[in-house]
């Protein structure tokens, strides 16, 4: 499930940015997680585009902030905005699947307020998205 595979990535992206990437602790997330060959590959592509256009998506998900600035995004919210960003920018998922997903990670993994405003930044960008100015 897609859903397991995202919470993976997230799980790796945390820890990574604390610990440094470490390919041992992917692989063992995946199988704690139960994910699928098909998942995993699809946690692996992500990953992938995460690491390889992470200061593109940074500079990008800034330009979406509304009278905020990244230095204040909560760490857990910028995990989930650059893999959101990254699936809708970069995937064939559907917009609508990777609002909800990151929705329903940060309801699980940030702050109380956090699901309002990831859904708020990323579903900007989807509405550019819509109107052919994806960026």
């Amino acid at each position: 499930m897609r859903s397991k595979a995202r919470e993976t990535i997230l799980q790796y992206l945390y820890a990574s940015a604390k610990n440094g990437k470490n390919e041992g602790l992917l692989i063992s997330l995946s199988k704690e997680n139960k994910l699928t060959d098909e998942d995993m590959k699809f946690a692996q592509k992500l990953l992938d585009l995460v690491f390889s256009n992470k200061e593109e998506l940074i500079s990008l998900i800034s330009d979406y902030l509304e009278n905020f600035s990244w230095k204040r995004v909560f760490f857990m919210d910028k995990l989930i905005l650059i893999m959101g960003f990254a699936e809708m920018k970069y995937m064939d998922t559907p917009k609508k699947v990777v609002l909800d997903e990151t929705a329903n990670l940060s309801s699980k993994y940030s702050g109380d307020n956090s699901p309002d405003f990831v859904n708020g930044v990323l579903g900007r960008y989807y509405k550019d998205v819509q109107n052919g100015n994806n960026n």
